[in-house]
């Protein structure tokens, strides 16, 4: 390992790639959870730079030790000297770790996430597949204003990906509204879903963010989206308010229709 490092340290790469590298490194810096997780909304294709022989693949923060080492950005470190992990193929254990230090409230408007983090608690809310935010739908999910909820470092809700390509109706349950943590209502995909493609998702969402508050360890988030015009419900908004300290969390749903008097058949 140490003569691979060694190696790439003669590398001259090119600023924009390096650029690029960066801004990859502080993303994931922003987003990830304190046991070393990154939050998985959509597919997850379960993609790495490098394994390392005792890391389950949910855990990256190795990539930001790698990160740190090959750009010299110590303060995007995970560990407090990645270097004697990665060279000597020690595993990464509670007496190493920074535990991240990129903690507070994140508004990344371009991924349509919000993060709300600490080094024991975690909340990340996913605008979902959004014309906005995604050029094609094909590894998308239902998913809009779904969450991550880490407390103590140990997941309570997580998104599951999907597990398949092959199998068609399975990959298509996983994408599914009812396999996330968000209410579908009458029985209606948050976006339609052709049970027979594997990539098909039809757009038919407009998520947004609309407010996002703080007060010291409590963030309060409001989002909505307008999937479910065609049953008459002009906007479902759900709104989270969570405590980064203490860890708890509280939601509340509300659902606007053209009548009042309406009813739905709301399961969340």
């Amino acid at each position: 390992m140490m003569q691979w490092l060694n190696f790439l340290g003669e590398i001259k790469l090119n600023q924009k790639l390096i650029d690029k590298i960066k801004n990859i490194a502080e993303f994931n810096n922003k987003v990830i959870k304190p046991n070393g997780k990154i939050p998985n909304f959509g597919d997850n294709d379960s993609g790495s730079i490098i394994w390392h022989k005792n890391y389950p693949d949910s855990n990256k923060s190795y990539l930001l030790d790698f990160v740190s080492i090959i750009l010299n950005t110590p303060e995007l470190a995970w560990s407090n000297n990645p270097k004697s992990w990665m060279c000597k193929g020690d595993s990464l254990n509670s007496h190493n770790l920074i535990n991240n230090n990129s903690n507070g409230e994140f508004v990344l408007n371009d991924s349509g996430l919000v993060i709300s983090k600490n080094k024991r608690n975690y909340l990340g809310l996913y605008l979902g597949p959004n014309k906005n935010y995604s050029q094609t739908l094909g590894h998308s999910h239902n998913d809009s204003l779904s969450f991550d909820l880490c407390i103590d470092g140990n997941d309570i809700i997580s998104d599951s990906g999907t597990y398949t390509y092959a199998d068609i109706k399975c990959r298509n349950l996983s994408r599914s509204t009812a396999f996330h943590n968000i209410c579908k209502i009458d029985g209606k995909e948050l976006n339609e879903i052709k049970y027979d493609e594997q990539f098909f998702m039809q757009n038919r969402n407009n998520t947004i963010i609309e407010s996002v508050e703080t007060n010291n360890e409590i963030i309060k988030i409001t989002g909505s989206h307008t999937a479910y015009k065609e049953i008459e419900l002009v906007k479902f908004i759900r709104e989270i308010e969570f405590n980064n300290l203490t860890g708890h969390i509280m939601l509340r749903s509300e659902e606007h229709t053209s009548e009042l008097q309406s009813r739905r058949n709301l399961v969340c």
